[in-house]
């Protein structure tokens, strides 16, 4: 799924920071599209709880972004919800909203958690 990410508030090197990136909710990891005025790696990792997904850098790294209500189970266009950016040095998460833009058909039509269960074993 495409999805874009917006920060509340400016950022040294931009007015309005934003990034998109693709999330693949099957392997659980994210690669980054497009930014502006985030410092933020090429790809990383998803991990998730149902109540948010975080959006990490390679694995084993510290959570960049907690995307809250994001869910990977059942994605659909237009769903949004509040981002927590931890990416920065500042004492605090600095706060914005995710979009997604675009559900790939093949993420709107396989059952997510059917699929995990027969290519890793997991349910």
């Amino acid at each position: 799924m495409r999805m874009t990410l917006h920060l509340d508030g400016n950022m040294p090197d931009a007015p309005c920071p934003f990034a998109v990136m693709w999330l693949d909710a099957a392997t659980r990891t994210w690669q980054r599209e497009g930014y502006v005025g985030i410092d933020l790696p090429e790809s990383g990792s998803l991990i998730t709880d149902g109540a948010e997904t975080l959006l990490c850098g390679a694995p084993q790294e510290a959570a960049l972004c907690a995307l809250q209500a994001l869910d990977l189970q059942r994605p659909c266009s237009g769903a949004h919800g509040i981002a927590l950016w931890y990416g920065t040095l500042a004492p605090g998460a600095q706060s914005g909203r995710w979009l997604v833009e675009h559900v790939d058909e093949r993420e709107a039509s396989t059952d997510i958690g059917q699929h995990r269960s027969v290519t890793t074993g997991e349910r």
